[in-house]
Formats: structure tokens, C-alpha cells, sequence
């Protein structure tokens, strides 16, 4: 009985550690989702990126975060902080998303070495098999 007791007393401690492992993603989440909000992609990005965004949504905008988030998980920080940071969804038109880059070789970077993992991801997310469009701002 006594071993059955340390058993529960890890398997708790597990959990614990779960649960706290879940709230800090859904904070990481969150505050990314916030970040992505409208009103403050607006009055951060230049005027010309605007009309990028006339396709977008929310819902968009939610599905490449949660992208991103996965993406941390799966590359290192500084590979994510140099070629995903500054990349947005600027459309999804019939499952093909179009992802904006900084610049020219940022996106040929990305299309050559991060396409697929992100259409890898994008399935895992929501089932659907999207095509990957990048363009640079």
C-alpha cells in the first residue's frame, strides 16, 4: 500500500505540474491573440500594409497564432525570433494562405525551409490541407 501511496503522490505531482504547464500556455496564447487584435495591427504596421490585410480576419489572424505558438515549440528561440516574428497572414482564400515576410530573402527562407511544417501544422490544427503562398512586404 505503501508504494501504491508514492505512486498517487507523483502521479498528483504530474498533474500539478500539467496544470500548470496548460494555464501558462493559455496566458502565452491570449496575450498573443491580443496582440493580434485589429485595432493594434492598424496602428502598428506602416500605412502601405494596410491594404494587405483586406482579406484577413480575425479568424485569420488566430489560426497563423496558433501556428506560431506551435512553431516555438518545434524551432529553436532565436530561428523563431528571426524568421517568424515579423511574418502575418494577410488572406486565406479557398485553403491557400498567404503569409507576409519582412522582406524578399526572409520569404524565400521561409518558403524554402518552413513551408512544410507549417502546412503540417496548419492540418494538425484544423484537419484542413492548406497551400502556403509567401510574399514579401
Amino acid at each position: 500500500m505503501a508504494g501504491n501511496d508514492k505512486s498517487e503522490d507523483t502521479l498528483m505531482k504530474e498533474l500539478q505540474e500539467l496544470k500548470l504547464s496548460l494555464e501558462h500556455e493559455l496566458k502565452r496564447v491570449t496575450k498573443i491573440i491580443d496582440h493580434l487584435k485589429p485595432e493594434k495591427k492598424e496602428a502598428e504596421q506602416p500605412i502601405e500594409d494596410v491594404q494587405l490585410h483586406t482579406e484577413s480576419s480575425d479568424e485569420h489572424d488566430d489560426l497563423f497564432s496558433l501556428v506560431k505558438v506551435l512553431l516555438q515549440k518545434k524551432i529553436s528561440k532565436p530561428s523563431y525570433e528571426t524568421w517568424f516574428k515579423d511574418v502575418f497572414v494577410s488572406s486565406i482564400e479557398n485553403d491557400q494562405m498567404t503569409l507576409v515576410a519582412p522582406n524578399e530573402f526572409a520569404r524565400d527562407w521561409l518558403e524554402e525551409r518552413y513551408a512544410e511544417l507549417i502546412i503540417s501544422l496548419l492540418k494538425n490544427i484544423n484537419g484542413k490541407d492548406y497551400a502556403i503562398r509567401f510574399i514579401a512586404k
